[in-house]
């Protein structure tokens, strides 16, 4: 029998219910199938990165977006780069323009 992995958004939901301590650890362990020593260690993993998202006002999906934006700057201009390199080739050979 293989580990359930769970989502990230499961693990913050089952961490959440462990912070409102309406039930104990042990219960919401059985309730979703999970070591009661996980859920202590996704609460505190919650709790420690719980400023971040309200660092700068951006939050783990911001950040996200951003890299993924540079990246795509990143290639962008590498593009640009060959794309000028095989003008001035095509030129020297006399095969364009």
């Amino acid at each position: 029998m293989g580990r359930k992995r769970r989502s990230p958004e499961e693990k913050a939901q089952i961490a959440l219910e462990a912070l409102r301590e309406d039930k104990p650890v042990r219960e919401i362990a059985e309730k979703y199938g999970v070591h009661p020593n996980q859920i202590s260690q996704w609460k505190r993993t919650l709790l420690d990165s719980a400023g971040d998202v309200f660092r700068n006002g951006t939050g783990s999906r911001e950040k996200e977006l951003e890299s993924e934006r540079e990246e795509l700057l990143k290639q962008l201009g590498q593009a640009q780069v060959e794309k000028a390199f095989l003008q001035k080739k095509t030129r020297q050979l006399g095969l364009g323009e």
